[in-house]
């Protein structure tokens, strides 16, 4: 009988549910699928082939990467490693971004979700909040602090400017400017079908924590489909603690399944030969080479990574799991302008129905296909007279 594969997971850049840390802008969870004896051969090969000595009892990037030779060592990891580890990278206000229209809409079109998540209405709201609040301390600071405020206690007090007050926003933050008379509108309906989270401090509380978020997306997506079944050892984790129960249900599940991801569905899988273990890396080598790697993709994701690592950065993120959120790659950033500007008409119609405290359902869809009609008209007008002009 062939031995069950261990799937260990640390990360790198936790700040729990805090996602405005300046200093910390980047989360990610990184998982190798390692035996223990395979994890002691490495550490033991890279504490041989140094010159200077590493003297800490453990591996951690957070020391390593303070070295001299921090290049070779992680060109050493990633290329014993190469194709037994995945990793995912959250820009933490892009998180934020996309968690204000899964808090403030969600709630409100919830029974109708998939017309709008089906035209990417979250991705535009997404991607335009969070180009209003990416900047630390920038004009929209405090609308992010407010949110995050309220995706904390989900109360509706701790966050005047969204819900009561007209808050200032940037000239050109319009869809941010939406949101916030849509949720003005429907505040009742949304603290309505928030109360449960206040209601239920464990539920609440890392609502905000992407640990939970990025585990799943590593195990149903990437090992659990590799492998019949598999043990998962964690780095000690309050959040994860928190939500094992929930991971409890996948201990000898064997089917596929369906996972509803905004405007897709995927098949995901996962089979558990026991509950999530959660350990130190002091105590176990495979905690400690995940360490390493997610603490050099944390490096190489940084908006100005090291120059001395830089040509690594090819090797790793052939890795990347495809669940990740940054800029370049998630959000609205893979849409058309003609989709922008239609679901952008969508938005100010829910709001200005918000304002009317009308209906926020009725009749849209054939409120989505007459916008439509009249922006692909216009833009096909648009396209043929620049053809014209060149």
């Amino acid at each position: 009988m062939s031995q069950i594969p261990l799937i260990s997971f640390d990360e790198s850049g936790f700040t729990g549910p805090n996602l405005l840390h300046d200093d910390q802008p980047l989360f990610v969870y990184a998982a190798v699928d390692l035996s223990i004896e395979e994890a002691e051969s490495l550490i033991a090969e890279i504490r041989h082939s140094r010159q200077q000595k590493i003297k800490t009892v453990e591996l951690k990037a957070s020391n390593l990467r303070k070295r001299r030779d921090w290049p070779e060592i992680a060109d050493l990891v990633l290329h014993r490693i190469d194709g037994r580890y995945s990793f995912i990278v959250f820009d933490k206000r892009l998180a934020l971004a996309g968690k204000a229209y899964e808090y403030l809409m969600e709630p409100v079109l919830e029974r109708n979700s998939a017309l709008f998540y089906g035209y990417g209405l979250h991705r535009v709201v997404a991607g335009a909040v969070y180009r209003s609040i990416k900047i630390h301390n920038g004009p929209a600071e405090e609308i992010a602090i407010q949110l995050e405020r309220f995706m904390r206690s989900f109360d509706s007090s701790q966050a005047p400017g969204i819900f009561t007050a007209a808050e200032g926003v940037p000239e050109d933050a319009r869809v941010l400017a939406e949101l916030l008379r849509f949720s003005r509108g429907y505040a009742v309906r949304i603290e309505e079908r928030s109360q449960h989270l206040k209601d239920d401090p464990n539920l609440g509380k890392w609502v905000l924590d992407l640990t939970s978020t990025a585990l799943m997306s590593l195990l149903v997506r990437h090992f659990g489909p590799k492998y019949h079944q598999l043990e998962v050892l964690c780095d000690e984790s309050k959040p994860l603690q928190g939500v094992k129960p929930f991971f409890d249900h996948f201990v000898g599940r064997e089917d596929v399944f369906p996972l509803h991801g905004g405007n897709r569905i995927v098949e995901a899988r996962l089979n558990l030969a026991e509950p999530l273990r959660f350990g130190r890396s002091h105590d176990n080598p495979t905690l400690q080479i995940a360490d390493v790697i997610a603490g050099l993709a944390a490096q190489l994701y940084a908006p100005i990574p090291p120059a001395g690592i830089r040509p690594l950065k090819p090797l790793l993120e052939r890795h990347l799991h495809e669940d990740h959120i940054l800029p370049d790659t998630a959000a609205d950033s893979q849409m058309s302008e003609e989709e922008k500007r239609i679901n952008l008409v969508v938005l100010r119609h829910l709001a200005g129905r918000a304002e009317l405290q009308a209906d926020p359902l009725k009749g849209m869809e054939k409120v989505y296909a007459q916008v439509i009609k009249r922006e692909m008209s216009v833009g096909g007008r648009l396209r043929k007279s620049a053809q014209i002009r060149r």
